[in-house]
């Protein structure tokens, strides 16, 4: 679901392995909606200047082998990502647009998304408005009981 701290736990994943969070880069794939955005992601030329980003994921890798990449919100990219995503994954690299090889096999990939998350809560909703009040009110405090004496534990 959205706004569960995903991106949070990736800066904290590159901070603890590569003692920086600069070792992350966080890819929104609602901006790889198109063929000329993806291009760009990539490293390959593109001619349109609205999809310049700061730094390509092939050349943000090749200054920083050992990184974190996030492609966040995955299902929302067009279909040319998958491609290039498959070819990391099972092969470890990409080629850039003059044909060099850029390893990935130092890298973490972490994709998220946002599938399922209406249908999860609309059912946890659903649950939860078909017991009644009473019940809710039991679980809440047995829920709250545990934890604090998990607290207390610790």
């Amino acid at each position: 679901p959205t706004g569960v701290g995903k991106t949070e736990l990736a800066k904290t994943l590159a901070f603890e392995l590569f003692n920086s969070t600069r070792s992350m880069i966080s890819i929104n794939m609602n901006e790889c909606a198109d063929i000329q955005s993806t291009n760009q992601l990539i490293g390959v030329s593109s001619d349109d200047a609205s999809c310049q980003r700061n730094i390509s994921l092939i050349e943000f890798v090749r200054q920083q082998s050992y990184s974190v990449i996030l492609f966040d919100q995955i299902e929302k990219a067009y279909t040319k990502p998958w491609k290039f995503l498959l070819n990391i994954i099972n092969n470890g690299y990409l080629n850039d647009e003059n044909g060099e090889m850029v390893e990935f096999n130092n890298t973490i990939v972490i994709f998220t998304s946002n599938i399922g998350a209406q249908i999860i809560s609309e059912r946890i909703q659903n649950s939860l408005s078909a017991t009644n009040n009473n019940t809710n009110e039991k679980l809440s405090q047995s829920i709250k009981d545990e934890v604090m004496k998990q607290v207390c534990l610790f």
